[in-house]
């Protein structure tokens, strides 16, 4: 991190040092940009704690340092940042309670996801708003509030028990989508599906949250009655056909579900390091179909740890088991082939995950009636 960036105390605008593979902490000086309106330095490989100092930039208004590697906790001097409107602090190693004074601030939008924040979820502000908060992925530790924190499904070491749970969040989701693209007066485009964007209530149903790129259908596609300029989403979630600036369309999001199934059954981030050249998630799954996807998928979906004497029963459930994630790692390259004709309908999509639900169900509640016995 070069520290003479931050002797420039006159920066008064934007100061933007994402995706740049920075290593190593933030300088004490960031105090010195004292009039800067917002900071990001997402997606790089900074470390050690955020500096107390950052309270000292009071005219902060958005502050983006997701996918990096700090630790430690919210400083408290981050409540002197009175004016925050957009604050993301996902897909770090910060282990601390959420803070309260969070409740107080004018956010629009706080993404604390993937995380390793604990205990209770404050309630008020920011708190309130399912649309503009995202705790999600935090492994359990979170209590209270109005949010789940388990889009990962790590909630019993049983694996029908973690696959029904994803299962009824894919469901959930595509049932979203769905009534977005097709019983709403317009069809909307969420444009943003991805983990951080899915949010899980007291009920563990899945929501949809932040639609601040969302657009009516008719909207986009008559440019000259529109201010949208054409932000499409996330890097690694985002329809193909979008970076080349072709027509959007509902078969974007379908893309992006897509990608979010996937992701939900191998535990891969599209993303990830492992993907490059040619290879890609969509392309690592497709690869997989059909005999070899028991080989990709998270291993905490295939856990047999299962005390039976019916060795008949059990290779029925693991048989089940192996076929519905065959369909669900199906379902989803097919939704995020490159040719956005060649996608599946997402009301389809909904349909067939029911289905694969309902089987799955089915053969896990057929095997404990026999093992009580």
């Amino acid at each position: 991190m070069p520290e003479q960036i931050f002797n420039m105390p006159r920066l008064s605008i934007s100061l933007n040092l994402a995706q740049n593979h920075l290593v190593g902490s933030i300088p004490p000086n960031i105090g010195n940009l004292k009039v800067l309106t917002e900071f990001d330095v997402s997606n790089n490989n900074l470390s050690g704690e955020i500096p107390n100092e950052i309270g000292l930039c009071s005219n902060f208004e958005y502050l983006y340092m997701e996918d990096t590697l700090f630790n430690g906790s919210i400083p408290p001097s981050l409540s002197s940042l009175r004016g925050i409107q957009q604050l993301d602090l996902s897909r770090n190693n910060l282990s601390c309670q959420i803070s309260k004074f969070l409740e107080t601030f004018p956010l629009e939008k706080l993404n604390l996801s993937f995380t390793a924040f604990e205990g209770e979820v404050p309630m008020e502000g920011i708190f309130s708003n399912a649309s503009g908060i995202s705790v999600v992925g935090n492994n359990n530790r979170l209590c209270g509030g109005s949010f789940g924190s388990v889009y990962k499904g790590i909630l019993d070491k049983n694996g029908d028990i973690v696959a029904v749970k994803r299962l009824n969040i894919a469901v959930d989701v595509a049932s979203a989508v769905e009534y977005l693209h097709h019983h709403c007066q317009e069809p909307i485009l969420h444009y943003d599906l991805k983990p951080s964007n899915i949010l899980l209530d007291n009920d563990m149903i899945a929501h949809i949250g932040d639609f601040g790129l969302a657009r009516f259908h008719l909207e986009v596609q008559n440019p000259n009655q529109s201010s949208f300029v054409g932000v499409k989403g996330t890097v690694g979630y985002a329809a193909l056909e979008y970076g080349l600036g072709n027509e959007v369309s509902t078969d974007g999001d379908v893309y992006s579900f897509g990608i979010l199934l996937l992701e939900m059954v191998t535990k891969k981030k599209p993303t990830d390091l492992m993907f490059e050249g040619d290879l890609n998630i969509h392309s690592f799954a497709r690869m997989a179909l059909p005999d070899r996807v028991i080989d990709i998928v998270d291993p905490m979906l295939i856990n047999e740890e299962m005390i039976t004497t019916n060795h008949k029963m059990s290779q029925a459930l693991n048989k089940s088991r192996e076929e519905c994630l065959i369909s669900m790692v199906r379902i989803g390259v097919t939704c995020s082939v490159e040719s956005p004709q060649d996608r599946m309908n997402i009301s389809r999509v909904f349909h067939e995950l029911q289905s694969v639900r309902k089987i799955l169900l089915q053969a896990t509640s057929g095997f404990n009636m026999q093992r009580m016995k």
